[in-house]
């Protein structure tokens, strides 16, 4: 707990945030890749695209897979990131707002 009185949040807060955003933006996203842009998004995403097409030769299904696995590596490494600003702005606000008496 910091000096407001109430409990700080924990990592696993952070991952499910993150998780949650990456399957909404993996389905919004890649429907509007497919409907928009016929599928053809960046170079690195299209050559990981192109891989999964060559196995299962479905270009909607390579779009979406692809899509999804690129948003959820982002949104996880997000989470932590935020999680890590978190943790320093607490302690900031623990050290300046409300300082520990000694």
């Amino acid at each position: 707990m910091y000096g407001g009185g109430k409990p700080l949040y924990e990592i696993d807060t952070f991952l499910w945030a993150g998780l949650w955003s990456a399957l909404s933006n993996a389905v919004l996203g890649n429907i509007i890749s497919d409907v928009l842009f016929s599928s053809v998004t960046t170079p690195k995403i299209d050559s990981g695209i192109l891989s999964v097409y060559t196995a299962v030769p479905n270009l909607v299904f390579a779009t979406y897979i692809v899509g999804f696995l690129t948003n959820l590596t982002d949104k996880m490494i997000s989470a932590v990131v935020s999680f890590a600003g978190y943790r320093i702005c607490m302690k900031l606000y623990e050290t300046y707002v409300f300082p520990r008496e000694k």
